[in-house]
């Protein structure tokens, strides 16, 4: 979206979508910084990407593409 111009720009490069989740563990809250992230999940992830997070309260929703489903809030 036009919030996330670096995602964007990935997305353009790679001519696909991009998806990606909350950088949590289960029940806790998102890391919105590389600093806040869970050091348990750091052995998982391949790669971090800094950037602005669009200035919204609330992590958005996960949604099906076909039928706007919401399949997580």
């Amino acid at each position: 979206s036009v919030a996330h111009p670096l995602v964007s720009a990935l997305c353009r490069a790679w001519n696909m979508a991009l998806i990606s989740t909350s950088a949590n563990v289960a029940g806790q809250p998102p890391a919105r910084r590389r600093e806040d992230l869970d050091p348990s999940l750091l052995p998982h992830l391949a790669g971090i990407v800094d950037g602005p997070t669009g200035g919204l309260a609330q992590p958005t929703s996960i949604r099906d593409a076909r039928s706007g489903h919401i399949l997580r809030l």
